[in-house]
């Protein structure tokens, strides 16, 4: 891997990582929220498709990878990800702040225009168009199958 690879890749995890100590506040309410049991169904993006959840129905702290079904374009998450429980999300808030003078220098994306920023593969959470051409239709159950998993797009 090239050296510009690295440096690119340090990059983007780096701004993930700055957006989610940014976002550290609100994830909280959310958790405190559903902690009282109360109605809680909340949903922040942290950069590319992933995204930081929190429901009152599953005591944890979601990170995942989304993405967007082609078919009906809802955005949906994938298996690609980990779900913390509250104890360990306070044990992930204590690593974040003693490591927040490691990331001092990094800055999160930043646009001059909603143009630049919906072309920022890293600030626009999925495509906006379907590029890729439709699928013939099929008549068998296996083609079928394969039709309907290449119907999704993860970025």
């Amino acid at each position: 891997m090239s050296s510009f690879m690295i440096r690119t890749i340090k990059n983007v995890l780096s701004s993930r990582w700055v957006k989610l100590a940014e976002d550290v506040p609100c994830i909280n309410k959310a958790v405190q929220r559903a902690m009282t049991l109360k109605p809680t169904d909340f949903r922040i993006h942290i950069n590319g498709n992933w995204y930081v959840s929190v429901t009152d129905e599953i005591p944890t702290v979601d990170f995942h990878r989304w993405y967007t079904r082609t078919t009906n374009s809802t955005l949906c998450p994938s298996p690609v990800g980990v779900s913390l429980s509250y104890t360990q999300w306070d044990s992930l808030k204590n690593v974040m702040e003693q490591m927040k003078a490691d990331f001092e220098h990094v800055e999160p994306c930043w646009h001059n225009s909603q143009v630049d920023e919906m072309k920022c593969h890293e600030c626009t959470p999925r495509p906006l168009f379907n590029d890729s051409p439709a699928s013939p239709p099929t008549t068998d159950a296996a083609a079928a199958t394969t039709t309907a998993a290449a119907d999704v797009n993860v970025a």
